[in-house]
């Protein structure tokens, strides 16, 4: 296998497989079918359609935004 080969292999993906991540309005990432459901019932923390999850707006710190994270994620079940 030659090196474009493993390059090429390495950027396939099924985007349908994930919903975008945005913060700010800045599509940042994207999250699995199965985690957006999981933090679904979070939504003082994130806002999930079927087709987005975004981070909620009045998180507006860097500070604010990872300690609400972190909460979820700490209490999430093991989907997340």
């Amino acid at each position: 296998m030659s090196y474009l080969d493993r390059t090429r292999a390495c950027n396939t993906r099924d985007l349908s497989r994930y919903r975008p991540f945005q913060v700010d309005g800045v599509h940042i990432g994207f999250v699995r079918h199965d985690m957006a459901e999981a933090v679904r019932p979070y939504a003082d923390v994130f806002a999930v359609s079927e087709r987005a999850v975004v981070l909620d707006p009045r998180l507006k710190s860097f500070e604010d935004r990872t300690a609400a994270v972190d909460a979820v994620l700490s209490v999430c079940p093991k989907t997340c």
